[in-house]
């Protein structure tokens, strides 16, 4: 028996006598390849962190360590240094490391490199004779689902709702109307108060978003470029990895940004935005600018009393590493004026640069208030999904009624490979404006674009052997997304 594949594999024995009685199967783990990970398992679910152990022949001594985002990716990268650190929490600070130099393991900060996108991630280890890399072998790759939330950790009921009993994090649910087999509900998450909000509309253009142009920006305080030395990796299938927005003080004043005027409309008062954007600091630059708003994205609006309000994203901890930023602003109907988003430097020296990539802004809105989500199921299909979502060219993610996802992670082939314990599960691309899931029982939910939307959002639910469909019909008010009916199955030909 000769394994055709490296890395771990589990050989499994039983004993079965003259009688046919069988015995207690006996598992044994062994590894295949010149070197490879001891962990993390394959199939291993993670908060935040991952350890990775590496072993191989004594002609290895050194390692560095890549990722992509599922089986038969057609891309992978080299994790970035400062999201790398050895078991004792130093940083690595070369591409090639000693692996005596790890210590036992070497730590990863996956959500870091992930930034919102949680999911199946793949990693490898990359090993070779001397830090120039000479005689360079790859190990098999080891999939792992990073959970930020713990979906899968043990949870208790506790009064009308149940607890998460590693994060905390207590969740109730309501049904609100079923009828006929459909059911329109609700639910809300202790940690997640702001869970309801469903994203609308992208206001940027394609080009905005992906730092193809520099049209519909303005700066103060510095200069701004499109740069193709450096980027992120990109929110659209068509993004060029190289492309980012670089900014370059000028040295006039450490209140230094660059202004995005939205190309697909104005941002108007009454309404909840989000922005999100990717930044990266150099290590020359530093995190310590002057401005209390640098190396952050920052939204403005005039209020009643012409006083203009700003709300804060969050900060970048680590230089060297793109990182995620992101910022919600509420903007009240009495505000003055088209509210607006501002990419911040914050340095005052000249010649100081920050590079920014994968800017959004989107209004988001909750149709039954910012705490509690929306949710539809299906008795006769047994579903319950609300949308999909591609935040990146290779990912898609299918939201379930009451909270969680499902991540799918594409191959290169067009094929999309489901997160670990969703095997069941088949995500087709019909087209540019449809998605198909197709459950192992044969049940089929189809996920339509609306007009004027960024997500597909489902449309019909199809049982096993069933001529009916469940449909749902939306509706565009203000920009709005608005599930207007649910209409359950019918027999062919009644309603024509």
């Amino acid at each position: 028996m000769t394994p055709t594949t490296n890395g771990v594999h589990v050989l499994q024995v039983r004993s079965v006598d003259r009688a046919g009685n069988r015995s207690s199967i006996v598992k044994y783990a062994f590894n295949v390849g010149r070197a490879g990970l001891t962990s993390p398992v394959e199939g291993s679910q993670v908060v935040r962190r991952v350890k990775l152990s590496v072993t191989g022949e004594q002609v290895f001594e050194y390692v560095k360590f890549a990722y992509r985002r599922g089986p038969d990716a057609a891309t992978s990268q080299d994790i970035a240094l400062a999201d790398l650190t050895r078991a004792n929490g130093t940083p690595l600070s070369a591409p090639w490391t000693k692996i005596s130099d790890l210590g036992d393991y070497a730590s990863w900060d996956v959500s870091s490199t992930l930034g919102h996108v949680p999911g199946p991630v793949q990693v490898q280890a990359i090993v070779s004779a001397d830090a120039d890399g000479a005689g360079a072998y790859k190990s098999a790759w080891v999939t792992v689902t990073v959970s930020p939330d713990a979906d899968d950790a043990a949870t208790t009921e506790i009064g009308p709702g149940s607890a998460n009993l590693l994060t905390g994090d207590y969740t109730l649910s309501s049904t609100d109307v079923d009828e006929f087999g459909l059911a329109l509900g609700r639910a809300a998450s202790s940690r997640d108060p702001r869970s309801g909000f469903e994203p609308q509309q992208e206001l940027l253009s394609a080009a905005q978003e992906t730092i193809a142009s520099v049209s519909g920006l303005s700066s103060n305080g510095v200069t701004h470029a499109r740069v193709t030395g450096r980027g992120h990796g990109g929110s659209e299938p068509t993004k060029s990895v190289l492309d980012s927005l670089r900014l370059v003080t000028d040295g006039s004043t450490a209140d230094s940004f660059v202004e995005i005027a939205p190309a697909n409309g104005q941002l108007r008062p009454g309404a909840t935005y989000r922005a999100d954007a990717w930044i990266y600091v150099p290590g020359s630059t530093g995190l310590a600018p002057v401005s209390p708003r640098g190396l952050r994205v920052v939204g403005f609006y005039l209020d009643a009393n012409n006083v203009y309000r700003e709300v804060r994203s969050n900060a970048p901890v680590k230089t060297d590493t793109w990182q995620q930023l992101s910022v919600d602003m509420e903007v009240p109907a009495d505000a003055k004026g088209a509210p607006f988003f501002r990419l911040y430097s914050g340095f005052g020296t000249s010649g100081v640069e920050v590079f920014y990539d994968d800017v959004s802004v989107r209004e988001i809105w909750a149709p039954l208030g910012p705490q509690w989500s929306l949710g539809t199921a299906d008795a006769a299909a047994d579903t319950g999904y609300t949308r999909i979502s591609q935040p990146q060219p290779d990912v898609a993610t299918l939201h379930l009624s009451g909270g969680g996802e499902v991540w799918f992670t594409a191959s290169g082939d067009g094929r999309w490979w489901p997160e670990p314990g969703a095997e069941s599960l088949t995500l087709t691309s019909v087209d540019a404006s449809t998605w198909r899931v197709t459950e192992l029982d044969g049940t089929v939910s189809e996920f339509v674009r609306q007009a004027a939307a960024t997500d597909w959002s489902l449309a019909t639910t199809s049982p096993p052997a069933s001529a009916g469909q469940t449909r749902l019909l939306y509706g565009n008010v203000n920009g709005r997304l608005r599930l207007t009916r649910l209409i359950a199955p019918i027999e062919p030909g009644v309603d024509g």
